[in-house]
């Protein structure tokens, strides 16, 4: 019995052609960029107008020819659609920048003061905080640096430079050339020890996972640190007490992926409470 289910010869032959039609490529010739090719490159629209420029600004600002390279940025900047919204983040940024390098530092601080209140992720209030506190250093702004530093340990409280960069903060606030003067138990002294033992617990807790230019660094910096704990001079108990309540949450987020590190730190806790209170 005939099922007609037998293939024609126009049937393979059609097959075949619509196979070679679909598997057919085209050739494409990538498109090859010289040196500086942006220096001279033809504009066409207004966002390319806005790349052009932002590519000059940051090779002006390489060469450290700030001015030229703030004129660039704000023509971008003036270019680039307003829903732009990242670029435009990072084009402010660097107009920021700009100004530090001119000792423009309060046309700075207003633009860095903007990016952070405009932050829209925890990337952008990170890059902002950390220009802000550059800006603020610069300045001798002591009460704000601080106050940035502690906001860059709320986001990033693993993180052994802030800690570090916010003990050197403290000296400079209680005019301390020599740890060895303070006493101990006071206010002051618990601040310094605390930055000091956090920055410490973090470094080692990341030694076995490290390439070894960054424990080289690493080393040095313990041997800083412990020069510093030293002069400082701690109990056995209040050291013993330190790395306790310091070190209680270093071990239980590793495993755990950046999101959830900040989600879990951009709570909302008082820092004093949070770090300073573990001799009480």
């Amino acid at each position: 019995m005939e099922l007609g289910l037998d293939f024609e010869d126009t049937d393979l032959i059609e097959e075949k052609k619509t196979s070679d039609k679909k598997s057919g490529l085209k050739s494409y010739n990538a498109k090859v960029c010289g040196p500086l090719w942006f220096e001279h490159c033809e504009i066409l629209d207004a966002e390319t107008t806005a790349n052009i420029c932002k590519f000059r600004g940051d090779h002006k600002y390489y060469k450290k020819q700030y001015e030229e390279a703030l004129l660039c940025y704000k023509q971008a900047l003036e270019s680039l659609p307003m829903t732009n919204r990242c670029m435009r983040h990072d084009l402010n940024e660097s107009i920021a920048r700009c100004y530090v390098a001119l000792d423009k530092t309060a046309e700075a601080v207003d633009l860095a003061q903007n990016l952070l209140n405009t932050s829209t992720n925890a990337d952008q209030t990170t890059q902002a905080c950390i220009l802000l506190q550059q800006i603020q250093h610069k300045q001798s702004d002591v009460g704000g640096e601080e106050t940035t530093l502690k906001q860059l340990i709320m986001l990033h409280p693993f993180n052994a430079e802030f800690w570090l960069m916010l003990k050197r903060c403290f000296c400079q606030k209680f005019c301390l050339r020599e740890l060895t003067k303070l006493e101990q138990q006071s206010i002051e002294y618990i601040k310094l020890l605390t930055c000091l033992v956090r920055a410490r617990l973090l470094i080692r807790s990341v030694r076995t996972s490290v390439a070894s230019f960054v424990k080289e660094r690493h080393q040095g910096l313990i041997k800083e640190i412990e020069a510093d704990i030293e002069k400082l001079n701690p109990s056995e108990s209040c050291l013993a007490c330190a790395k306790k309540h310091l070190g209680e949450d270093i071990f239980k987020l590793d495993n755990a992926d950046d999101d959830k590190e900040r989600d879990l730190n951009m709570e909302s806790v008082n820092f004093e409470d949070r770090w300073f209170k573990w001799n009480q």
